[in-house]
């Protein structure tokens, strides 16, 4: 193999390897689009109620910490939750909220 030809091959392998890792970051973004949450946990089949969920149950959703279980807590406590926008205001919101339930 002369040296134009291993340039050549080069540069096909190189287009080979930049179209694959354009292939795996255009796949990584059509599936965080599609999928809720972040992808880390699977959203649907830990479904907490808001309404009866002790503390301890709160905290084992993702995102939720004890602060926050807290704050569902004393809400909860004021009036019956009964839509998850109900919780909009708090920290991770949007990352949390295809973990629980409203009953």
């Amino acid at each position: 193999m002369n040296s134009t030809e291993g340039k050549v091959l080069n540069r096909k392998v190189l287009g080979v390897q930049f179209l694959f890792t354009g292939v795996l970051i255009l796949s990584g973004i059509i599936y965080h689009w599609f999928v809720p949450g972040d992808g880390r946990h699977s959203p649907g089949k830990l479904k907490v109620s808001v309404n009866s969920a002790t503390k301890e149950e709160l905290v084992s959703v993702p995102y939720i910490g004890e602060k926050t279980a807290d704050e569902i807590i004393r809400l909860r406590n004021r009036e019956k939750i009964t839509d998850l926008k109900q919780l909009s205001h708090l920290r991770y919101y949007k990352k949390f909220k295809y973990y629980l339930k409203v009953e």
